[in-house]
């Protein structure tokens, strides 16, 4: 039977570096699922909606930023008390803007060694790893 907790969500979330090897993260309102939870922003994938479409609208939405998707990452599917997902990650770059806090409680700026020192959600958790084994790609710290 598929349901809530079987039937994965699309999910995105954008790695987007600075041109000094930082990476943004967000942290979630008080009042919304995993309060006060660090996370890589994104969103839920909308019906007929590519993942980076998704991306490029969440981050206007919630961030007020234009971004650029450079590639993907990795995919984490994840399995929570009442639902299930899968995140599809993708590195990004800022095209125009600064973040502005428009969903989120705040916002940092972190090397990828500082981002275990963050309590995050357990799906971009298990990304954390992968970041710091892999690294930032070359492309991202090169202004082009």
């Amino acid at each position: 039977m598929v349901n809530e907790k079987t039937k994965p969500t699309l999910v995105t979330a954008a790695l987007i570096c600075s041109n000094n090897a930082e990476i943004l993260i967000t942290q979630r309102p008080s009042g919304k699922l995993f309060p006060l939870k660090w996370e890589f922003p994104g969103g839920k994938v909308e019906p007929n909606e590519d993942p980076e479409d998704c991306l490029v609208r969440e981050l206007k939405e919630e961030l007020n930023l234009e971004i650029e998707v450079v590639e993907p990452f990795i995919t984490v599917n994840h399995q929570y008390a009442e639902f299930y997902i899968s995140l599809m990650t993708f590195w990004c770059k800022i095209k125009k803007g600064k973040p502005t806090l428009i969903e989120h409680n705040d916002y940092r700026w972190v090397r990828p060694h500082e981002l275990s020192l963050f309590d995050f959600v357990d799906a971009d958790a298990i990304l954390i790893k992968r970041i710091i084994e892999k690294g930032i790609p070359d492309k991202l710290l090169v202004d082009e």
